[in-house]
């Protein structure tokens, strides 16, 4: 038997507006899941997890990129930026088998979301193109 539940969801580290972490802050999202009673249970279980698995690996992004200089911490926050668009395109998802299809295991989960946008090629494009720019500079 399908159900709706309104559910109520609270997990640290959620994104802030300008696409990173917010450290600290509490989000609560109050939202619509559908599934069976108990999908919606292990899908509010796992939730939390993908959003903190999102939060994460911004976080390591962001401390590469505050360790970087231009052009180099440009393409990371534009990486920031994509996960930042990729994450909420999954936590608005409200079909609780959808999380527990897709976001039981989260090895590596969230990166290849980041690998697969087109996006993602454009940015290591114009890593190897300034690259090979360099190193025609130093010959």
């Amino acid at each position: 038997m399908l159900v709706r539940a309104v559910i109520a969801l609270a997990w640290p580290g959620s994104f802030s507006p300008a696409g990173g972490p917010a450290n600290g802050m509490e989000a609560s999202i109050q939202e619509t899941m559908t599934g069976t009673t108990s999908q919606i249970e292990w899908a509010t279980q796992i939730k939390p997890r993908a959003g903190a698995e999102f939060d994460r690996v911004a976080a390591a992004l962001q401390t590469v990129a505050d360790r970087q200089s231009d052009p180099a911490r440009e393409d990371t926050l534009r990486l920031i930026s994509i996960l930042g668009e990729k994450r909420g395109e999954v936590m608005a998802r409200t079909e609780a088998g959808y999380f527990i299809a897709h976001w039981q295991e989260l090895g590596g989960r969230v990166q290849g979301l980041l690998i697969a946008d087109p996006r993602y090629l454009v940015i290591k494009t114009d890593q190897r193109a300034r690259q090979a720019a360099r190193k025609l500079e130093r010959a």
